[in-house]
């Protein structure tokens, strides 16, 4: 297993990932129309940006089990802050991965002079919300002001400075 950024050449089994992550968890909101075709024109964008990276858990040279993405500022509109979004296929939970892919967007963070690392958790993610918490997210209870949509009553916004 290899956690690597993301290729352009990705998009098929990309699509596969988040097709399994929507259907294994109520918790990953990742659209319905993430075909193959549609993620390719993505990827570019994240590849060697400054502002956007995305990496992959990679098993066996072509399965996907997981991914990370840092975007900065997409929820609270702060250039020095990377909003986080994580995923990991459920049979893959537990083994340390999150972890792993959670250190590689804080190195890159800091290479891009970023200062936190912000996401939005649903309130019922038990299990999310102790990692985050273990891995030194903290908890906030006012949104940031210039945040770009509101909270919903069952998220909660959650930092972590790098």
């Amino acid at each position: 297993m290899i956690i690597r950024p993301v290729k352009e050449t990705d998009a098929k089994a990309l699509s596969a990932l988040f097709s399994q992550l929507n259907d294994e968890t109520p918790f990953m909101a990742m659209g319905e129309k993430n075909n193959a075709t549609e993620l390719s024109e993505h990827l570019a964008l994240f590849i060697n940006s400054a502002t956007q990276v995305l990496y992959v858990i990679e098993q066996d040279g072509h399965k996907l089990l997981g991914f990370a993405i840092g975007i900065t500022g997409y929820i609270s509109g702060d250039s020095h802050t990377a909003s986080l979004v994580m995923g990991i296929v459920q049979a893959s939970i537990g083994k340390g991965l999150g972890q792993q892919l959670l250190l590689h967007v804080e190195a890159w963070a800091r290479l891009h002079k970023l200062q936190q690392l912000e996401l939005t958790v649903m309130i019922d993610n038990e299990n999310a919300i102790a990692f985050y918490k273990h891995a030194g997210f903290k908890q906030q209870i006012a949104k940031p002001a210039g945040m770009i949509d509101a909270l919903t009553e069952n998220e909660l916004y959650m930092l972590k400075v790098v």
